[in-house]
């Protein structure tokens, strides 16, 4: 799926302006049926919002930069499960399903969140598995947070 990004700025007289309006290019495909498209970061609160950088060619891990964001849209082929990558990170993270069907995985408990709904994950451990016949759309915005031991779990970078 092809993600228009469009990425306002100012110019020399502080007028708003688009700086770059087209795909966004910064795909990962690390894994069969998953894709990864890394929108934008920043690495810093309060965020600089001058910089000159595309923040959203960065190579990054799950995690944010320290003190940081990561935004980035996941696209999950139908019937693909993660059960075996029940992970967490250290950040809170806010999930909007667009399009599709998605099982998210808690230790303790399990639901199935479709078009529209969203989820708050407080550095919870989780997995996600797509229950649905077509491929789901998922946005995620990863904020940089306190760390939080959990005996057994280790958060991912």
């Amino acid at each position: 799926m092809a993600i228009r990004r469009v990425v306002t700025g100012h110019d020399e007289n502080l007028k708003s302006m688009i700086v770059s309006d087209g795909p966004a290019a910064n795909v990962r495909e690390n894994r069969t049926g998953h894709r990864s498209t890394l929108i934008w970061a920043t690495d810093s609160a309060p965020a600089n919002i001058t910089s000159g950088e595309d923040m959203g060619d960065r190579a990054l891990g799950t995690a944010p930069p320290p003190s940081g964001t990561r935004f980035c849209v996941h696209e999950i082929e139908p019937h693909l499960d993660y059960q075996p990558n029940f992970h967490r990170t250290d950040t809170i993270d806010y999930v909007l399903v667009i399009r599709g069907r998605l099982a998210m995985r808690l230790d303790q408990d399990e639901t199935v969140l479709g078009p529209g709904d969203m989820v708050i994950l407080r550095g919870t451990a989780h997995s996600w598995a797509n229950v649905g016949d077509e491929t789901c759309v998922v946005a995620f915005v990863l904020i940089d947070s306190e760390r939080l031991e959990v005996p057994g779990m280790e958060a991912r970078q």
